[in-house]
């Protein structure tokens, strides 16, 4: 195992440690990544009892998109470090050479940190789900450095793991805190607007009624549909909003007089950003991504009812041309036999 010294770790925990008690998060109007970072001081370890016990609470400030639920967010716990005699002792299961806690300088370095620890984590020690106002609590925890990450979003945003210690520190009272709130970081879900376009105009089908479906599944089968988006027929555009994973867009309605297109756009959304067909894509400040969907006009077709109504209306000249003449005709003869 390796070891690492107390006033060693003690500075690396003052860039790891998360948002503890009594911090309020950002407004998620200014930013969507919502927490900070709390910088703890140098204390001396060996005043922190080995056989003590703590808690972590977990309290989600509100998503940037309001309709999305805080409820039933679940998180996996993990312990990776002890405190024994005053010193810090990293797990073996998280040992690695490439991993220094003493090297971290920047927020960045702490969330990769934090997400490369995730990715080794098989089991969870301990699991919490938050209720209906994003609150949740693993309670009984032994001192100690702990890795929470999110096992299942629900219907949130995405949110970064995150690591703190059991005991923080609190500024105010000067004293060890083993009751630990965090208030997690959460990122806002990027959109994709789809315009619906002629193909040969290149402009948005408007004023037209038309639909897409999102599904789990390449084969877009109705067994794997996610959710139909009605498009709005006065921009010609449809949203999604993308959750995290892999999701398929395909039009299930085509506007009146164009053609059904079979095109299924593959939108990918991961820790390593938002692709779109195998590309990585940026999303603007709404948090969206446009991509076009051409449609392309059926063909006219003549059919015999037009046909008879040509007919019809020339007949119909025929007789009002035959009875304008009729009528000049009878005037004449009455004029001459007068």
């Amino acid at each position: 195992m390796k070891i690492l010294k107390k006033i060693g770790l003690a500075l690396s925990l003052m860039l790891v440690l998360v948002p503890c008690l009594n911090v309020q998060a950002k407004d998620i109007t200014d930013n969507p990544d919502v927490g900070d970072i709390t910088i703890l001081p140098e204390e001396d370890l060996t005043k922190v009892p080995d056989n003590g016990l703590g808690s972590i609470s977990v309290e989600l400030t509100d998503p940037y998109d309001k309709y999305l639920s805080k409820e039933n967010v679940k998180f996996g716990v993990v312990k990776i470090a002890d405190i024994e005699k005053g010193e810090y002792i990293l797990k073996e299961s998280f040992a690695d050479e490439d991993l220094d806690l003493n090297g971290i300088k920047t927020a960045d370095e702490i969330d990769k940190v934090a997400k490369d620890l995730a990715k080794k984590v098989e089991t969870p020690d301990h699991e919490m789900t938050t209720d209906e106002e994003g609150k949740a609590t693993c309670k009984d925890l032994p001192v100690g450095v702990y890795l929470v990450y999110v096992e299942d979003l629900s219907d949130f945003e995405t949110i970064t793991p995150f690591i703190v210690g059991i005991p923080t520190w609190d500024d105010e009272d000067e004293l060890f805190q083993y009751d630990v709130t965090v208030y997690p970081k959460h990122t806002a879900l990027p959109r994709i607007l789809v315009n619906k376009v002629d193909s040969v105009t290149g402009q948005n089908i408007k004023s037209n009624k038309f639909e897409f479906t999102s599904y789990a599944q390449e084969n877009c089968a109705d067994s794997s549909k996610i959710e139909e988006i009605a498009g709005n027929p006065e921009t010609g555009t449809a949203e999604f909003l993308i959750r995290y994973g892999t999701t398929y867009i395909k039009e299930s309605s085509a506007p009146k007089g164009y053609k059904l297109s079979d095109e299924v756009i593959k939108v990918e959304f991961t820790d390593k950003g938002l692709f779109v067909n195998g590309k990585e894509v940026k999303v603007d400040d709404d948090h969206r991504y446009s991509i076009v969907y051409q449609n392309i006009l059926l063909p006219s077709v003549n059919t015999g009812t037009s046909k008879n109504k040509d007919m019809m209306y020339m007949m119909l000249g025929v007789v009002v041309i035959a009875l304008g003449a009729s009528i000049a005709t009878v005037r004449k003869i009455r004029k001459c036999e007068e």
